[in-house]
């Protein structure tokens, strides 16, 4: 008799008590949590400098630089 070979789905196999995770539901949800950081990296930033203010970017007490109008 021929053998025949298993093929794992997106179902979930309980065979000797272990979960197994389908490769494509792992692959899928590192990819969003990989997009969301980078969303979230985009929104906060960066920084808008308006045409009438000028900002002054201080670290530890001292100012590092002096930012004017523009996307920074």
């Amino acid at each position: 008799m021929e053998a025949r070979r298993r093929i794992h789905g997106d179902s979930d196999d309980v065979s000797n008590n272990r979960f197994v995770v389908p490769f494509r539901r792992i692959r899928k949800a590192v990819l969003l949590s990989g997009l969301a950081i980078i969303v979230l990296i985009t929104l906060f930033g960066l920084k808008s400098v308006q045409a009438y203010e000028s900002c002054l970017l201080v670290r530890n007490g001292e100012i590092k630089e002096e930012w004017n109008p523009g996307l920074h």
